[in-house]
């Protein structure tokens, strides 16, 4: 089982995104949603099109370390 970072930050007002730090060889994992659990979803939910996308290659199963960046959104909204 391969761990992977998944950052989830703000989007402004427009919900939260979610981006991966595994080297994917087709596409970058991420994920959006008005909510941090919609952004979770969509994320898992990509990946799964990913897989049926490109059968040939090797998915691993994940193991997700979250890890959650809202200072520079607080930074923003003081401002």
């Amino acid at each position: 089982m391969n761990t992977v970072i998944i950052t989830i930050t703000k989007n402004g007002t427009e919900g939260y995104v979610c981006s991966c730090d595994y080297p994917f060889e087709h596409f970058d994992l991420g994920g959006s949603g008005s909510t941090i659990e919609e952004a979770k979803k969509d994320c898992f939910t990509f990946y799964d099109e990913m897989k049926m996308e490109y059968p040939e290659e090797n998915f691993p199963e994940l193991e997700i370390s979250w890890e959650y960046d809202f200072l520079p959104t607080m930074e923003w909204q003081m401002n």
